[in-house]
C-alpha cells in the first residue's frame, strides 16, 4: 500500500519495499500478481518480520537485502526457502 523502496533486477522484476504492510513483494515480469518474499508476519522484531522496510535492493546470488528501518537494522534473506538473518544493527 505504501511503496518506499524499488529494485529491478536483469530479468525486470521489481521489489517493492511496502513500509505500511511490513513487507517486500516481488512482481516478476508478466504476471499480475505480487509474490511476498520478505516480511508480511505482522510488524515486529522477529527474523521474519520487518517493521516500515524503505529500502530493498538483491545481490547477484539472488539475496535480498531490506532496509528495516523501523527496527534500525539490515536484513538479508539469501534465498527464498532460508530463514532471514540480521546483517547489521
Amino acid at each position: 500500500d505504501t511503496p518506499a523502496g524499488i529494485f529491478v533486477n536483469v530479468e525486470g522484476d521489481l521489489y517493492i519495499a511496502d513500509i505500511q504492510n511490513d513487507r517486500v513483494t516481488c512482481w516478476r515480469l508478466g504476471n499480475i500478481v505480487g509474490e511476498l518474499v520478505a516480511g508480511g508476519h505482522g510488524r515486529g522484531v522477529g527474523l521474519q518480520q520487518l517493521s516500515s522496510p524503505h529500502g530493498v535492493w538483491l545481490n547477484s546470488h539472488g539475496a535480498i537485502y531490506v532496509a528495516d528501518t523501523g527496527n534500525n537494522r539490515i536484513m538479508c534473506k539469501p534465498n527464498s526457502t532460508s530463514d532471514a538473518e540480521m546483517v547489521v544493527r
